[in-house]
């Protein structure tokens, strides 16, 4: 999640061939709930979230792409 809108969130996601959609944070309530907010800042925060709904992993800054996408198969085959 980032309060970027989606058009700078098509593009991530083209960059990098992401099989899931990024999700556009209006407002940044998201980012509370998720405890990633700061004030007026937002700190770099990843979640893969499984299809049961559960968070499986999450990051705190800038993890490789290929630490993303491992996550995201290993959630998708559990759940």
């Amino acid at each position: 999640m980032n309060p970027f809108g989606p058009a700078s969130h098509r593009k991530f996601v083209e960059k990098f061939s992401f099989p899931f959609p990024l999700l556009v944070d209006k407002g940044g309530r998201i980012a509370w709930a998720y405890n990633s907010g700061l004030w007026l800042l937002v700190r770099r925060t990843v979640y893969v979230i499984g299809p049961d709904g559960r968070v499986k992993r999450s990051w705190r800054g800038k993890p490789e792409v290929r630490e993303i996408l491992g996550a995201v198969r290993a959630a998708d085959k559990c759940g």
